[in-house]
């Protein structure tokens, strides 16, 4: 039997365009057992960008405070720090996520990748995740096989580590995707990796 997955959600702030930013752990995606999540909304609840803090361990996150156009995700760590657990700090801003302190070079990634996404084939929804090994402005692009824009993501300057988004399958328009073959790029620093994935409605 697979373990149960546990997604929760214990923080909600509204965002200046009208969308809302939840805080929360998750056990579905990410590197640990449970890892601190925040979720990026429009104003009629779809997701815009899902990214995910933490190591190997478990990491958890609980609560969110508004600093100017910016938030802060406030938990606790297992993965990184001297303690037996530590203060989890993220600061994240209308364009993604930076990290208040990056974490110690020691516990830094070593290589730049861009996994498959997963599920795949997909229907309801797929994620994408990538690893930086160091700060970079990222753009992760979706296109049919025509070449044409389907949904881009600017996420702006982000810190060392894995991250992740998450697409529901809707065009940037908000409309269904039609099934069949898809391209998805990321653009990092000097790094341009593009991988293939399948839609199936």
């Amino acid at each position: 039997m697979e373990p149960l997955q546990v997604d929760r959600g214990y923080s909600v702030r509204s965002i200046p365009d009208g969308g809302f930013l939840i805080a929360g752990t998750t056990s579905s995606y990410g590197r640990g057992k449970f890892d601190g999540v925040a979720i990026r909304t429009n104003p009629i609840g779809t997701v815009e960008w899902q990214r995910t803090f933490g190591g190997a361990a478990s990491d958890y996150c609980y609560y969110s405070v508004t600093d100017n156009n910016a938030w802060v995700l406030i938990g606790h760590t297992y993965s990184y720090g001297a303690g037996a657990s530590d203060i989890f700090l993220n600061k994240i801003t209308a364009s993604g996520a930076t990290s208040v302190e990056d974490k110690p070079a020691e516990s830094l990634p070593d290589v730049f990748t861009l996994e498959q996404n997963y599920p795949n084939p997909f229907n309801a929804g797929t994620t994408i995740e990538f690893t930086l090994t160091q700060r970079a402005d990222v753009t992760l692009t979706i296109h049919n096989i025509l070449g044409q824009t389907v949904r881009e993501w600017t996420l702006g300057e982000s810190s060392p580590g894995l991250h992740s988004v998450a697409w529901n399958g809707d065009d940037k328009y908000g409309h269904e995707a039609a099934s069949g073959v898809y391209l998805y790029s990321l653009h990092a620093g000097p790094h341009r990796v593009t991988r293939k994935m399948v839609l199936l409605k």
